[in-house]
């Protein structure tokens, strides 16, 4: 299954370099993080193979993750109060994370189950500010035609399916908890959340207006 999410997220990761200069920046950020995924399975499979758990690739997927996406939403959110916000996260969030790998849920034997619940968090509400916007300042462009619906999607239905899977990982090591449906559901979440984005990629024009432009507009209302 892993050799299956590493096809996939080379294919988005070739397209996103081919159509690279026709993005915009938060999608040219997204093509990058398709390259770190790439990193992260091969040494996902190096780890397992060697030390039997991937718990260390986890704390840096977490923190990577985090930063990569976050800053999509950076440059998607138009209003500097919300930018100020994310900016901010990140900072946190970094500095948790590293409290947590080396205090809290060490990252050579525990899942880091604390800040995969915060930065969950923090993106199912990004995506919904996001969503909120586009609903106030609609372009009349057809909504699949919009990347960022791609993408905001993607993140709402990955996250939100996988919540209590990602932040319960150490109950299930603990308790050594093994189902093919969890595992299946699990990679086959993976997999329609990679394929999304790689739409949102296929989707992005920076010569097409998006519902996210029309926000320029209203920057110093909100």
């Amino acid at each position: 299954m892993l050799n299956l999410l590493l096809v996939l997220s080379f294919i988005v990761a070739v397209t996103g370099m081919v159509r690279y200069k026709r993005l915009t920046m938060p999608f040219k950020i997204l093509s990058l993080y398709f390259v770190f995924e790439i990193l992260i399975i091969l040494f996902d499979e190096w780890e397992i193979a060697r030390y039997k758990t991937n718990v260390i690739q986890l704390h840096i997927e977490t923190s990577g993750t985090y930063i990569f996406f976050s800053f999509i939403y950076y440059f998607l959110f138009k209003s500097k109060y919300i930018k100020v916000l994310i900016l901010a996260s990140v900072i946190l969030v970094i500095v948790f994370s590293l409290i947590n790998s080396f205090f809290l849920q060490p990252y050579s034997t525990t899942f880091p189950t604390n800040t995969t619940l915060i930065t969950e968090i923090l993106y199912l509400i990004f995506a919904v500010l996001l969503f909120n916007k586009m609903l106030l300042y609609p372009t009349e462009i057809n909504i699949i035609k919009q990347s960022t619906f791609w993408y905001n999607s993607a993140i709402i239905l990955f996250y939100s399916s996988v919540f209590l899977y990602m932040t319960l990982a150490n109950y299930y090591q603990a308790h050594k908890v093994s189902s093919y449906i969890i595992d299946y559901f699990a990679y086959g979440s993976i997999i329609i959340f990679d394929v999304l984005l790689g739409i949102a990629i296929l989707t992005d024009n920076k010569e097409i207006p998006t519902a996210n432009d029309a926000q320029l507009s209203f920057r110093d209302t909100e």
